[in-house]
């Protein structure tokens, strides 16, 4: 009950192995033991915290780190070192507004990609405590508006969701590749990307700029096929379910949708 984020967000992590949930609380950070969940410990201006309002929390399990989002930068945190102690890494810019996910670590590379509304696409190399010259990578320009970021290590593929489209970026090779309304999204503008490689299948979900009408869930197949599944509603006015967030559970095959509608026969 404690917990308390941003409206329509929780900014969230868990760590299986050290028993831990990371998430957001009035004062900053909290810790919340998964076996017992009245144990939770909150951390603000003692360990350096940029900010108390977060918006996103990433993990590195490997490596153990934290990576939190503000509006205007991301620390780091090691969960392992004591005392704790979290560093700015980036700073002074808008990095999210609009609550998606604007912080992704490759599990493979460590590698930690961050989306920021103003200054374009930064990845982080924790292992040198600097950030990668991106000037190697073929990625567009700022000027896009680039919202959120996935990952999908196994193909060497990075997806950014922009205003314009979906950047599809191969990281091994260095090329890049749109999707678009003319390749079968119902709107350019995408909030939600979640790459599922163990299905062979991306989830995106995009929204009209002007009217702010979600497009529902769209899919692209292995072969390149675009699937749009759209929620319908005989009542005039009624947009499709908007859809905030999806996490995909690939070993039972399931997805999960956030919404914040609902209806008689669903609910959010």
């Amino acid at each position: 009950e404690h917990i308390i984020g941003a409206v329509g967000h929780i900014a969230l992590a868990i760590s299986e192995e050290d028993n831990l949930i990371f998430t957001q609380a009035p004062e900053g950070l909290a810790f919340v033991q998964r076996d017992d969940l009245s144990n939770q410990t909150y951390y603000s201006d003692e360990i350096g915290l940029s900010d108390v309002s977060i918006h996103k929390i990433a993990i590195d399990k490997e490596l153990k780190l934290l990576y939190i989002g503000y509006l205007m930068g991301v620390d780091v945190l090691n969960y392992s070192k004591m005392p704790l102690q979290a560093q700015p890494i980036l700073s002074s810019v808008l990095a999210n507004m609009v609550l998606t996910d604007f912080i992704k670590v490759d599990p493979i590379t460590h590698y930690v990609w961050i989306t920021t509304q103003s200054d374009g696409v930064f990845v982080y190399n924790p292992i040198s405590g600097l950030f990668v010259d991106t000037l190697g990578y073929n990625l567009p320009s700022p000027s896009v508006g680039i919202v959120t970021v996935d990952v999908n290590s196994t193909i060497n593929k990075v997806y950014l969701g922009t205003e314009q489209g979906v950047f599809v970026l191969d990281t091994l090779t260095n090329a890049s590749s749109w999707l678009t309304t003319n390749e079968g999204l119902p709107y350019n503008y995408t909030k939600v990307i979640k790459s599922c490689p163990e299905v062979d299948k991306i989830f995106m979900s995009t929204f009209n700029i002007a009217t702010g009408r979600c497009g529902g869930l769209s899919v692209l197949f292995l072969n390149g096929t675009i699937k749009n599944y759209n929620w319908t509603d005989n009542t005039p006015g009624i947009y499709p379910r908007v859809i905030y967030d999806i996490a995909l559970d690939p070993i039972r095959e399931l997805g999960y949708i956030a919404s914040p509608y609902s209806t008689s026969a669903e609910y959010g």
